[in-house]
């Protein structure tokens, strides 16, 4: 495998929405918030056991150190430095 290769999630999603964080990538989904990280290359959900509304993600944005994530009963937002 080439170093630039990235593994997808193992499970199949459907994103709604991306953003940038420090270094690492975030995908909204119907079933969490995907975040990828290079220096592993791997992925990580965070669903609502992790502190999120909700697993429906209807759209992510990065600002300064939070990402907001709109869902389909409100907003979460998550210092995303803090998170595992």
């Amino acid at each position: 495998m080439e170093t630039n290769d990235v593994l997808a999630p193992a499970t199949p999603f459907k994103p709604r929405g991306v953003a940038l964080a420090g270094n690492r990538v975030w995908i909204g989904t119907e079933i969490g918030a995907y975040s990828y990280n290079p220096k592993l290359s791997s992925w990580r959900v965070y669903t609502h056991n992790d502190g999120l509304i909700s697993d429906f993600i209807t759209d992510i944005v990065a600002i300064g150190d939070y990402i907001w994530l709109g869902t389909n009963i409100g907003l979460t937002r998550v210092k995303w430095k803090n998170l595992y």
